[in-house]
């Protein structure tokens, strides 16, 4: 579970973080060979699939990112990338800074799924 940021909300850095510190179980949810690419370099990222639930209009949709592993001074944090910023564009208006969201993850065919819920508004 998570709140928005506002950097994960502007379209110039096309970005979700998730801190490590809020991912339970840590770095579990890859397996070796995703760990190892993602670990290897800031540069090095590993292909998920994000599925949307619970968002604009209650409509499902499944898009393709890039997942990366960044780490500025002691903070470590997971980064979705590539094709972020369209789904703040199929989301307008549903996704706000200080909402809160949750993000699971389970494999399929041996890949990596992500699944992005709200949960709360900011408001709320």
């Amino acid at each position: 579970m998570k709140q928005i940021f506002k950097t994960d909300m502007d379209k110039h850095q096309e970005r979700f973080s998730m801190p490590l510190n809020q991912i339970k179980g840590g770095h579990e949810f890859l397996n070796k060979m995703e760990t190892e690419e993602v670990c290897r370099s800031e540069s090095k990222s590993t292909e998920v699939k994000l599925v949307e639930l619970g968002l604009e209009g209650g409509n499902v949709h499944q898009s393709t990112m890039r997942l990366r592993r960044w780490q500025i001074n002691s903070t470590v944090s997971y980064v979705l990338t590539s094709n972020w910023n369209d789904v703040l564009d199929r989301n307008a208006g549903a996704l706000k800074v200080d909402d809160i969201v949750q993000v699971y993850s389970f494999r399929r065919d041996q890949k990596l799924w992500l699944v992005l819920l709200k949960v709360r508004d900011a408001d709320r």
